[in-house]
């Protein structure tokens, strides 16, 4: 029998728990975790959209993104503005202060990969970024 730890899932597991430990480090002092910033992103390469349509973007269910955009909004990074199309309904739109922590955090995230990857020559970090980019699909 294979031991586990030579399993492609634990060892993908495995690092996946690295990169998401280091990630909410890094943006901890920016006062966001992974998800807020996956959400500023979105708004980020979308444009506004309606609650729902952020968080099947972001992939979390409805309740976590209530939560979410009212920390981004208290935080200043997003602002709900009346849906034109649909007074009952709401429209997120990143704000200027949203940018500039997508800014931030963008830098922080680039180190904890730049530090995951160190074992990694450039030309390996090249193919491994394009080998997952070829199982992903």
């Amino acid at each position: 029998m294979k031991p586990i730890r030579d399993w492609l899932g634990y060892r993908l597991n495995g690092l996946a728990r690295r990169l998401r430990a280091g990630s909410d480090e890094a943006l901890a002092p920016l006062g966001l975790t992974v998800k807020h910033f996956a959400a500023l992103v979105a708004l980020a390469e979308e444009g506004p959209a309606a609650q729902h349509e952020l968080g099947s973007a972001v992939g979390v269910d409805r309740t976590t993104m209530v939560s979410l955009v009212e920390d981004l909004e208290r935080a200043g990074h997003i602002r709900r503005a009346r849906n034109p199309a649909d007074r009952r309904a709401y429209v997120i739109e990143l704000t200027t202060e949203g940018t500039e922590a997508i800014d931030h955090a963008t830098a922080a995230l680039e180190r904890v990969e730049r530090e995951l990857l160190a074992p990694l020559s450039a030309a390996e970090r090249r193919q491994f970024a394009e080998l997952l980019a070829l199982l992903s699909r």
